[in-house]
Parts: structure tokens; sequence; C-alpha cells
């Protein structure tokens, strides 16, 4: 029997809760919702921002599935629709006679909206990521700036320069003396920008975002070659007011908007990179052209004073890498890849010089993510 792509409906819900017990077992660690209406971005009326979500079928059993976000891009002209695709699931994970099931999904995505993008993926050396390569997409790192607010914090908790036993008792003699406190700071003191904002600026943060942020979006998208719609509405859908947890910062010069941006600050415990410290991360942040030093480290100021034990954020744009590491940030390995289909780029080549001109954000892609 043929396989077929089609919309998931309550009908196919125990197919699905099948699949995921099948892949479970095979050894897979993910799972493909066991709903079928989006519970973060449901489909409403005039609401131009919705997930849609699609399944593989073989007959009536359920073989993979993806999940479509659909959103309103700026192109650096224009404005107009994309999508971005992620958790593409198939019985190809732990069943190679089912290997093919993962290209006929991207080609159906295609298919659905040919301007498409994938952000996160976990690296290069991923079968997702070499799969869209082999597809013609254009692929590339999204760079990664962290700032260390706590030195005794990370000394204790980088459990990536940790794993090995001379490490972690080095590790633990410079938190314990007071050596790797002092080194940390005189580096940073050295070596990375001004954390905090100049005189003059007003830092307030928000319950949701307003008119305010319109005016901001439309005085600064051009500077960008692509990015996500970042209005009122759009955001106000991404982090509702309702979330409390998000930080929502917004900065002012003489009584004028000049930048906002989103933050979590959030203890993860035992996180698979940082241990037991306190995460703040910048998710997303727009500015006026030129303001984005102002706002990178008026975010990493909040942060701070949220406490948070180390920083971090990932930022595509020439500008806002530039920002961050006057804010105080160094720049790290990077493992959240941003991929884009052939139609969504069209315009930005040759890819590799014209990259940096793209804002993407951990806010874009299947939404706000921790690290």
């Amino acid at each position: 029997m043929g396989l077929t792509i089609q919309i998931y409906t309550r009908e196919r819900e125990k197919a699905v809760g099948e699949f995921n017990r099948r892949i479970k077992k095979g050894g897979c660690p993910f799972q493909f919702p066991d709903t079928s209406r989006p519970t973060w971005l449901p489909p409403e009326i005039n609401q131009p921002m919705f997930e849609e979500y699609f399944l593989a079928c073989e007959g009536e059993v359920v073989r993979g599935g993806y999940i479509l976000k659909r959103q309103l891009f700026w192109d650096g002209r224009t404005t107009a629709e994309a999508g971005c695709v992620y958790l593409p699931l198939s019985e190809g994970a732990v069943d190679k006679q089912f290997s093919q099931i993962a290209l006929q999904m991207l080609r159906n995505a295609l298919k659905t909206q040919p301007r498409l993008f994938s952000l996160g993926m976990g690296g290069f050396h991923n079968p997702y990521p070499r799969l869209l390569k082999a597809a013609g997409w254009s692929l590339c790192t999204v760079p990664f700036y962290f700032r260390i607010v706590s030195p005794v914090a990370f000394l204790k908790n980088f459990t990536m320069a940790r794993r090995a036993p001379a490490a972690r008792i080095l590790m633990d003699a410079l938190a314990v003396t007071g050596i790797g406190w002092l080194g940390i700071k005189c580096l940073q003191h050295l070596f990375a920008g001004r954390s905090t904002p100049p005189e003059g600026h007003v830092l307030e943060l928000v319950s949701n975002f307003e008119e305010w942020t319109d005016q901001l979006w439309e005085q600064g998208r051009n500077q960008y070659k692509l990015t996500a719609v970042r209005d009122a509405a759009t955001l106000n859908r991404l982090y509702p007011p309702t979330k409390k947890k998000y930080l929502r910062l917004k900065v002012s010069k003489d009584g004028v908007p000049i930048g906002w941006a989103v933050m979590l600050a959030t203890r993860f415990p035992a996180h698979k990179q940082f241990g037991n410290m306190r995460i703040g991360s910048v998710i997303d942040c727009f500015a006026a052209s030129g303001s984005e030093t102002v706002v990178a480290q008026a975010a990493t100021q909040l942060l701070e004073q949220h406490g948070a034990d180390i920083i971090a954020t990932n930022q595509s744009h020439r500008s806002w890498c530039s920002a961050f590491a006057r804010a105080g940030h160094w720049r790290g390995p990077s493992n959240f890849i941003f991929a884009g289909s052939p139609r969504l780029i069209k315009d930005i080549t040759p890819f590799n010089e014209l990259k940096t001109s793209m804002h993407f954000t951990r806010g874009d892609g299947e939404g706000p993510s921790h690290l």
C-alpha cells in the first residue's frame, strides 16, 4: 500500500500513539504530538501565524509526521508567508525499510510551502540537516554568545568541561581557591565589552507589546534581508501576556523606544551542558538601526539582576553578533543550525557572504527553547 501525506485529524490520534510506542521501543528519544490540535499556535480565523500537523500514512498505519509553522516574513522588500518545518519523525529512524519517508515528507512540505526553513537540529552531523543539505538547502550555524556572571557556579557546573576526572578536580580547585573567579572576571574585564547600557537609557519590563513595537518594526526592518515579522500582534502571540516566565524588556531614550528583548531566566536541574546553573537567555530582540548594542547591554544587565549564573544567546545578524560582543559576551561553539530552502533564500546569494544579513534567534522556528 502506498504512502500518503495528510493533515493530522482526531481520528488518527490512536494510530499516532501506536507510532510513538514503536519508535520509542526502537530507541528514538522524540515523540510526535498525541493530540491533533496544536497546543502552541492553533489555527484561528484571520491569524497568519499557526501550526499544522502532517502525517505520513500507510493505510491506517502512521509511519511518520512533521510540523509546519506558517508565519509572515520580511525579505528586504515585501512581506510574504514562509514556513518552518520541525519535528520530522519517521519509522526510518529505527527501521531502515522506512528510510525514504523523511524525503517524502520534505517534498510534501515544499509542495505545501516552498519558502521553508528549519532551525536548531543539534549540529550538521545529524540525519535531518544532512538530508536538507542533500536536497539543495543552504545551511549555516547561528552564532552562540555567552557571558559568565557567576564564575564559581560556572566552574562547578559546566559539565562539558568537567567530563574528565582531572578536569573536575582542577575546576573544583579553581572554584574553591577563588583563582577561577579572579581569572574569569579579569578576562571579561580585559577582553569583553561593557555589560551595562550608557546613562540616559530607560529600561522597563512590560507585560505585552503595544503600538510602539509596530513603529520600531517599520523603522528597523529594512536592515535585514530576511527576518520574521516582529510587530506587536505577532510578538503577543509568540510571547503571550499570560505567560509570566517571559521577561519583556523595553528600552527607551529621551522617551522614545529604541528596542526590546525577550528573555528567560530559568534553572534546569542537571542540564546536560550547564548543570544546575540558573540560565539567562536572550531568546528574541529587535532595535532601531544602531541601537543593538544598547539593547544587548540592557538585556544583559536585567538578566544579571534576575540572578542568572550564565547568560546565552544565538544571533545570526552581524549587527547583533557585534552588539553582544560589545555587551560583554564571548562567542562559543554553536550546534544551532539554520537551513533555508532554495525559494526562501533565492535573494541571499552568495549565501556564505550574505548569511549574516538574516535575523534569526532562538525565538524563531519551533519557538523559544532552552539551550
